[in-house]
């Protein structure tokens, strides 16, 4: 029975792919990959023991900050607990005229464009440029614009987030987790913008630098997909090859071999011919 219900999923499956075009698999695997990877991160500094992810960052001249970066992150998720929660009012209400007059309930989603990240969170931007400006350097700087960034994500306004994390990138010692995780952010947002050249340089980056280890399978699966959509099959294939060699017991080398079987068809494809 089981063997029966996976063959038939990998039908569906199958028959599925096919009638997605080459760019639309592309760009949805690097939306896929892209956005998971930064909350991953996040969980494992948090898992780490502290606010910031080290204890060694429990330093008195970092203390003050870190304080008041919590009360801007506080600040921040209070608003958007109570926007989800008049949503969820607003459904309920919905519920109940409907069992009242008949009629349907509207569905009520929260609106998410950079007008309404305007609308909604202009101070707390605000707070959270000045903070970045006035503790430059500091460990809790490079964390606000993390939570700058993602807010910004979040609202689809990529641009923002982009210009965010520029002020910050280059402060990090090449040695600091930091380093790799802020530039792994500006990647993502980088890829949401399709600027992918600019976001290979990012990565590349990353991949370079043997202190950011921890960063490379995903780095690497990211640069093949940017390299499939620049039509740089070579360059793909080698990112994807050396995921599956160096990584082969992670996660990020299953993706890789995903996204070979979408090198192969873009790669011969009449539509997959470089320009």
């Amino acid at each position: 029975m089981t063997t029966e219900k996976t063959t038939e999923n990998k039908s569906e499956h199958k028959t599925a792919k096919k009638e997605l075009s080459f760019e639309a698999q592309t760009a949805h695997f690097i939306a896929s990959a892209a956005r998971p990877f930064l909350y991953t991160v996040l969980v494992a500094l948090v898992a780490a023991g502290s606010y910031l992810g080290y204890r060694h960052y429990q330093t008195t001249l970092e203390s003050k900050s870190q304080e008041e970066l919590f009360s801007l992150q506080k600040n921040v998720e209070d608003k958007e607990k109570k926007i989800n929660s008049d949503a969820q009012e607003k459904v309920e209400a919905g519920k109940e005229n409907k069992k009242a007059d008949k009629k349907p309930a509207a569905k009520v989603e929260v609106e998410k464009t950079p007008q309404s990240l305007v609308a909604t969170f202009s101070d707390d931007l605000k707070h959270y440029d000045e903070f970045i400006r006035t503790n430059a350097n500091k460990k809790a700087a490079y964390m606000a614009a993390i939570q700058s960034a993602r807010l910004a994500s979040d609202y689809k306004d990529y641009a923002r987030a982009e210009s965010t994390l520029r002020q910050v990138v280059n402060a990090p010692e090449k040695t600091d987790l930091f380093a790799g995780l802020l530039r792994a952010q500006l990647s993502t947002v980088l890829i949401e913008q399709k600027k992918c050249t600019e976001a290979l340089a990012e990565l590349n980056q990353i991949t370079d630098n043997k202190a950011q280890s921890y960063f490379h399978p995903q780095a690497l699966l990211r640069m093949g997909a940017c390299y499939i959509e620049n039509k740089d099959w070579d360059k793909a294939q080698s990112a994807l090859t050396r995921v599956e060699k160096d990584f082969s017991n992670t996660q990020a080398a299953g993706d890789a071999k995903q996204l070979k079987r979408l090198l192969l068809l873009k790669r011969g494809s009449p539509a997959g011919a470089k320009s």
